[in-house]
């Protein structure tokens, strides 16, 4: 099916004004808006970055945004830190002891010190993995911690916090036990659920960058870490991030060389631009374990509807949202797992069913005892950036193509977004979802129960439940690829969400900027960065 005509009116009208834009650049640094090539040598060691965002938080147990992720890697790190090659290795563990058994770890500590000169100690880490199993503290991810013996069952009330496996013999050793192997522990001791925190200074930080200036809404300054144990490797001695909402001023910015890097991880590219940057040497791709996706309020008439919600799903047709919308090296996404976690090549639907979509929304009507007239409009919720809303203006035509219904969009500023999710106060919201560590539990487990701070859409299966619970207890590596798998079947059978594509992330950077590492996963790291 070729793309609807709609799409493609829309498509030139962003085209159109991304010129108009362009030469509205040109005129004004004609009128004396500085613009130059970025510096072939650096004197100082500054990285400019710009943030669509401010971070929501400095706690790594409660980062829930992107934004927020990123940021709190600059300044903490864990026992472990994914190295450049991909692979974790020893950051504030300094020596690493394994059992026989696989379930037994010791970690010694090196001398390593707070932003604030005070030694890192044992009970810093054993302290903050501990609150963040109280359901009171409100932590994010709380699962990745059940991996630790008698850690989900005090999550749960059925122990209590002392019973959880993690000791301090002394200062500088701390000791594990897990509730069965786990092969990807040392990956999993690099996220920021198990960086330490200091109790008595919550401002107080342990990676290569420390805090400078903070001002709201407008610049964060970030510093070399005089106290960090490995600042010989960072060469940076300043990250400035200042807050720049639009991601078309934030390529003009670049353009001028002011900024030293635009685009994923951190915003997006402008849509209408995305044709030309691709030709230029300074453009850059990498794939990701990642998935954009429309949550669906499930709690919510009439959204409670399966048939209603693969309806939905099934009447996206994906490759033309790539081609003439996002236009990158994007999956179209038909399951939920992405391609780098998934292992097998799993197709649960057709891209673009339109005859399957409108018989199901037939169906759906009828359980609902509704008409095509009396459907009530929906509301297509995202945050306020220029991509995401020509996504939803594609997706709202391909909606009302399809299947004949009307739905409203609604822009609103990412915190106010945010927050309108926990409260479950919308119909559907335009999401992406990145993964910490490269294992299909991590996203499976962010839908476990309709409490979880991550699971926006309200769903929740007991049969998924038991599945991932199972999960945690097997030692054997096909049965617990098999449980996933069937995990995976249950949530694509009830389509909470629907899966729209598996992106490519694009980005410009300066060419003299060298020594960033990207992850599979969608991070970054500035540790090594510098500039030739």
């Amino acid at each position: 099916m070729g793309p609807s005509v709609a799409i493609k009116k829309m498509f030139m009208k962003y085209r159109f004004f991304f010129l108009v834009l362009t030469l509205l650049s040109v005129i004004l640094c004609g009128w004396g808006f500085s613009q130059h090539e970025h510096p072939t040598k650096r004197e100082e060691k500054i990285l400019k970055l710009a943030l669509r965002t401010e971070p929501l938080t400095l706690d790594p147990k409660k980062n829930s945004d992107g934004i927020t992720s990123l940021f709190i890697t600059f300044i903490s790190e864990g026992l472990t830190r994914i190295a450049p090659d991909g692979k974790p290795a020893h950051a504030l563990a300094e020596k690493i002891i394994l059992s026989e058994d696989q379930l037994h770890y010791t970690f010694i500590l090196r001398e390593a010190h707070w932003s604030d000169g005070t030694a890192i100690t044992s009970y810093d880490f054993k302290d903050s993995w501990v609150a963040a199993l109280d359901p009171a503290a409100g932590t994010y991810n709380p699962e990745h911690l059940f991996v630790i013996a008698n850690a989900k069952e005090a999550y749960e009330h059925t122990k209590t916090l002392e019973d959880v496996a993690i000791f301090t013999p002394d200062e500088k050793t701390l000791e594990v036990t897990l509730a069965q192997p786990t092969p990807y522990f040392l990956e999993l001791v690099a996220t920021k659920m198990f960086f330490p925190a200091k109790k008595t200074a919550p401002h107080a930080v342990s990676g290569p960058f420390a805090i400078g200036e903070w001002v709201s809404q407008d610049k964060i300054a970030l510093q070399k870490n005089p106290w960090y144990w490995d600042q010989e490797s960072v060469q940076l001695e300043k990250i400035e991030l200042y807050l720049v909402h639009d991601e078309t001023t934030q390529l003009l910015l670049f353009e001028q060389g002011a900024l030293d890097w635009v685009g994923a991880p951190f915003s997006l590219l402008p849509i209408d631009s995305l044709s030309d940057l691709k030709t230029r040497e300074d453009f850059y791709l990498f794939p990701t374990a990642s998935l954009c996706f429309y949550s669906f309020n499930t709690q919510k008439f009439p959204l409670n509807n399966i048939k209603l919600r693969k309806a939905l799903t099934y009447a996206m047709q994906r490759d033309e949202l790539i081609q003439y919308v996002s236009q990158g090296e994007d999956e179209p996404a038909l399951a939920f797992l992405p391609p780098k976690l998934h292992g097998r090549h799993q197709i649960y639907f057709q891209d673009g069913a339109i005859a399957q979509a409108q018989e199901l929304f037939k169906e759906a009507l009828k359980e609902m005892d509704l008409t095509p007239e009396t459907f009530p409009t929906l509301v297509l919720s995202y945050p306020a950036v220029q991509p995401r809303h020509v996504m939803a203006q594609a997706i709202q035509q391909q909606w009302q193509d399809a299947l004949g219904i009307h739905v409203a969009l609604e822009s609103k500023e990412w915190q106010v977004f945010l927050s309108d999710l926990y409260q479950r106060q919308y119909d559907i919201g335009a999401l992406g979802r990145g993964t910490h560590h490269l294992d299909p539990i991590h996203f499976l487990s962010l839908f476990k129960t309709a409490d979880q701070l991550t699971n926006f859409t309200g769903w929740e299966d007991k049969e998924y439940q038991h599945l991932l619970d199972a999960v945690y207890k097997t030692s054997s590596v096909e049965e617990r690829y098999e449980l996933l798998y069937k995990a995976e079947n249950i949530f694509m059978e009830h389509m909470p969400l629907a899966p729209i594509f598996f992106p490519t992330y694009y980005y410009l950077k300066n060419p003299h900027l060298k020594g960033v590492v990207l992850s599979g996963v969608g991070g970054i790291d500035f540790k090594w960065a510098y500039f030739d």
